[in-house]
């Protein structure tokens, strides 16, 4: 079915998407009183300026209605012989209207080159002065009567390459001086009277504004604009039975109304009608042979107005019949489109080597499906070779606003320029001081970009330049950000070592109390044992005075031989001394005390000063410093000997010191705290 609708293009009277070519004026129809008045209008000023909405034809009127008025002599004061030059500025006007220029029989015939090509040679004088327009014009030797007439085509374009400059705020743009000198030789051949150059513009109207940061040029568009107006609706009726009349068809009445009614009053909806009725017509052709008339049947097979363009596109792509065919078609379409400088989102004019780092054969196997006869989607025309500076475009803006996938690629290519841009200003910042290298979130959004859009430096050139030290900044956030991570690391590591040694600490403590307690119970099991013995000899005093004695004297000496047999744990000897003093207060009592005491090789004073647990002690070599950290956040420094604080506690820690550690020379102190943190003394 696609062969047969390719093969029924070729005499299709509606080019779809693309403007009609001068040689199609047979099929426009609907604008004679508009060629009329555009004649008039560069009679009278020489410089015209064509205006209006995207889709409002004005490609079209100059094309199908301008140029062959002006061979018909319909500006009788300038005569019938016209040369005419019609380019697209693009990025680079200067060398489009020099080839332009050159094109055989525009200004030269028969032209050999020397050295220079005829293009290098117009470029180069173009680039000399502000009348190199008219220089050239006057090297060509044009007879007196032979009008030159230069068209620029989308005149727009020379704003959507303005460039950033340095020092400036975000979003804001001045003139290039490309453009400047462009504008300039334009604005000198209008004003001259000497020669017989004439220059057009067509151009979209919500681009008027930006005419006024060149000197001159506004003056020049508001004497000579011309506002494609809109079309009636019987110039919309005969814009569609027109060319079905040439080409000797009929049209329902029915389905001519409704096409009628569709199209509205919006004038950015006739490209998409000469798309829908494209599509109507090959599917009348295919469908009956062509023998019968264009009927409401074919025009709604196809999707209508409302959805034919974006059916007929996603037919296209559903063509490509791999995964690398579809995701260079990706490519193709996000380069030749933009949004991300100009949010009203523009055509964004491409040679075929900068479309994607893909060979040319894959590239041009993706770009003949969208380009056949029957589609027109993108530029130049099938039929045309393709070479790696041939420049691929699309035909028409409705495509970027109607083709649902495109949509949400132009709007991820957007958010992919965006995110690059601010990466790129950031790593400028960063290089002059005033930026840091980024972290999560913003590095994690910039890492996942960078490994989904894969940029390279060719696509970055489209927005911002400094790509290479972008993703320098980049990396080096990243190795930041991971040396971060390796000490957080390393310092839970050492957190979770010290809650371990903490913990055993705490159990040996835990023991120790356990202990201590059961030598309580020991103590307490004798202290009644005593009283239950003193309450027997109470009961038997009057008669057992000398066996009272000796009990006493016995138990004495047997506590005495438990605490001097318990003397290394020093908690069980000392109560049992006390316990002796608690029986008996007489200086036999006190000698047995100083007989434990003197046998015990543990120490008897307590060092007082914490207000909260003792963590950790620390003895200098020489045994001389004694070191103590505690609970309540504080060191304190003994001498040992004396056992006097050496000054006042050391304060820093704000949680618990729990190690503490004296240099050989007890110089120097460290410690460690709960508030992660080691300090030095």
């Amino acid at each position: 079915m696609n062969a047969a609708i390719d093969k029924a293009a070729q005499n299709n009277p509606f080019p779809g998407l693309r403007p009609f070519r001068e040689d199609e004026e047979h099929l426009f129809f609907g604008r004679e009183s508009q060629i009329d008045a555009i004649v008039n209008k560069l009679a009278a000023t020489r410089f015209l300026a064509v205006v209006g909405n995207s889709g409002s034809g004005k490609s079209s009127l100059v094309n199908c209605g301008l140029r062959p008025a002006l061979h018909s002599d319909l500006m009788a004061s300038a005569g019938t012989a016209w040369q005419i030059a019609q380019f697209r500025p693009g990025s680079n006007p200067l060398r489009a209207l020099a080839g332009a220029l050159a094109k055989e029989g525009v200004l030269f015939r028969n032209y050999e080159a020397k050295g220079l090509t005829l293009t290098e040679i117009i470029d180069t004088t173009l680039r000399m002065s502000k009348l190199g327009l008219i220089d050239i014009y006057e090297q060509a030797q044009m007879s007196k009567d032979t009008n030159l007439l230069v068209v620029v085509d989308q005149f727009e374009e020379l704003f959507r390459y303005r460039q950033l400059q340095s020092g400036q705020q975000e979003n804001t743009y001045s003139a290039s001086e490309e453009a400047t000198a462009f504008v300039n030789l334009l604005l000198e051949a209008k004003q001259q009277m000497a020669y017989p150059i004439y220059v057009v513009l067509t151009m979209r109207s919500d681009f008027l504004g930006d005419c006024a940061q060149f000197p001159g040029l506004a003056e020049a568009i508001n004497a000579g604009q011309y506002l494609v107006p809109r079309m009636t609706r019987e110039e919309r009726r005969a814009a569609i039975s027109g060319p079905v009349g040439v080409s000797e068809a009929r049209i329902s009445p029915v389905l001519l109304t409704r096409l009628v009614n569709d199209v509205g009053d919006n004038p950015d909806q006739l490209s998409i009608l000469q798309h829908a009725l494209n599509r109507t017509w090959a599917r009348w052709q295919f469908e009956g042979g062509g023998t019968d008339m264009l009927d409401l049947v074919h025009y709604e097979a196809i999707g209508t107005m409302a959805n034919a363009l974006d059916q007929h596109a996603e037919k296209a792509y559903a063509e490509l019949n791999t995964e690398r065919k579809q995701q260079l078609c990706e490519k193709i379409f996000r380069a030749l489109t933009d949004k991300a400088t100009d949010p009203r989102g523009v055509r964004r004019p491409t040679t075929l080597c900068a479309l994607t780092n893909a060979t040319a054969a894959e590239i041009t196997a993706v770009i003949n499906v969208f380009r056949s006869p029957s589609r027109s989607f993108l530029m130049p025309p099938a039929g045309e070779l393709l070479e790696p500076d041939t420049v691929i475009d699309i035909s028409h803006e409705s495509l970027m606003r109607v083709w649902q996938r495109l949509i949400a690629w132009t709007d991820a290519e957007a958010q992919s320029a965006q995110t690059y841009h601010r990466l790129a200003e950031t790593s400028v910042l960063h290089r002059e001081g005033r930026a840091g290298l980024w972290q999560d979130p913003d590095l994690q959004v910039a890492l996942d970009w960078r490994a989904k859009e894969q940029p390279n430096e060719t696509w970055a050139r489209r927005y911002y330049a400094g790509f290479i030290e972008a993703m320098a900044f980049l990396d080096a956030s990243v190795k930041h950000r991971d040396e971060e991570i390796r000490e957080e690391e390393i310092q839970r590591q050492h957190a979770l070592e010290q809650e371990k040694i903490l913990a055993e600490q705490q159990r040996l403590a835990e023991a120790g109390q356990i202990r201590a307690k059961e030598q309580a119970r020991t103590i307490r099991r004798f202290r009644w044992l005593t009283i239950m013995l003193a309450i027997t000899f109470v009961g038997a005093v009057g008669a057992a005075a000398w066996a009272i004695q000796q009990t006493r004297l016995a138990t004495l000496r047997s506590l005495e031989a438990s605490a001097l047999n318990h003397i290394k744990q020093l908690d069980l000897s000392m109560l049992l001394s006390v316990e002796i003093l608690d029986l008996n207060d007489k200086p036999e009592s006190e000698s047995v005390l100083l007989n434990v005491l003197e046998q015990s090789t543990h120490p008897t004073t307590y060092l007082r000063g914490h207000a909260g647990s003792v963590r950790s002690v620390a003895l200098s070599a020489d045994g001389k410093i004694l070191a103590s950290g505690g609970a309540d956040n504080t060191i304190i420094l003994w001498n040992a000997i004396t056992h006097q604080p050496l000054g006042l506690p050391l304060t820093g820690h704000t949680g618990s010191v729990w190690s503490v550690a004296l240099s050989p020379d007890g110089k120097i102190l460290i410690s460690g705290g709960d508030d992660n943190t080691v300090r030095v003394w």
